[in-house]
């Protein structure tokens, strides 16, 4: 009981600081606030009492007569203004056809691109003059390989954390058979190892075709490019709320303003992602 009063006066004395201490910062802050006002209507003084007296100022005798004005409905003719040039429509800039869906050759075709590979150009060194020569590259063989690189970095990137789910799966093995009873313990460790396989059989059947069988449920804003390349563009076919039109007002296949799920993936259309 003597512990018990020793704590609560503890508290009591710690409010009390507490309180003391805010009363003393309000204090503090109205006089700061008080110094500023009492200090501005003296400064006004001061400079009331150093401001000379306005003296009459002598007569200007080299002032210029004034000339009579004509009158107001003489008004002089104003120059004509040459007129103003029409303002051309800026033409917009030129996207590399992997960005736009289109092909430059008909004959070659390059879209679509399933896996990719003619999104951008590869880095080809060679030491022997047959590859890749700096000094001749332009602005624009230089993007074609930034492009293509940041595709391939994403991927892996994306694979990588995929990966990590595996080790995530080691972890919920470790802290279920530390908290089962040791004859349990291998039951509950072969149920973590097959939960993942299992569940790469369901995501190839449908949770892919579920959460990414569809172009316009991805991350992605309207008018920007797919930073995985343009082999998610085939991903097109889904369920949603409010399908977008075009401009003619026909309706686009897949595009919606709220996308629900995506119904194209392996198994649901295994040939478009061969």
């Amino acid at each position: 009981m003597s512990r018990l009063r020793r704590w609560s006066a503890c508290g009591l004395v710690i409010l009390v600081m507490v309180a003391l201490r805010h009363v003393v910062l309000a204090e503090e802050a109205k006089e700061k606030e008080a110094k500023p006002a009492a200090a501005a209507p003296a400064e006004e003084k001061k400079a009331d009492a150093a401001k000379p007296a306005d003296t009459a100022k002598p007569a200007d005798a080299t002032k210029p007569v004034d000339v009579a004005k004509p009158a107001d409905g003489a008004k002089p003719a104003e120059e004509a203004k040459p007129a103003e040039p029409a303002k051309t429509a800026e033409a917009p800039p030129k996207l590399p056809s992997y960005f736009t869906g289109t092909n430059d050759d008909p004959k070659n075709p390059t879209y679509p691109d399933p896996t990719g590979g003619s999104a951008g150009t590869w880095i080809t060194p060679a030491g022997d003059g047959k590859g890749d020569i700096p000094e001749k590259k332009t602005t624009t063989d230089l993007y074609h390989m930034i492009a293509h690189n940041m595709f391939g970095i994403n991927i892996v990137w994306t694979m990588i954390t995929g990966f990590l789910v595996m080790f995530m799966q080691a972890g919920f093995m470790l802290v279920e058979t530390g908290l089962c009873r040791a004859k349990n313990s291998a039951h509950t460790s072969a149920m973590n190892l097959m939960v993942y396989p299992l569940g790469c059989l369901a995501f190839w059947v449908y949770g892919f075709g579920i959460g990414w069988g569809n172009w316009y449920n991805g991350p992605v804003a309207d008018g920007w490019y797919s930073s995985l390349g343009p082999g998610t563009a085939i991903l097109n076919e889904g369920k949603g709320l409010e399908q977008n039109k075009d401009d003619k007002g026909v309706p686009i296949p897949g595009s919606y303003k709220y996308g629900l799920i995506g119904t194209k993936g392996f198994s649901a259309c295994p040939a478009a992602m061969t």
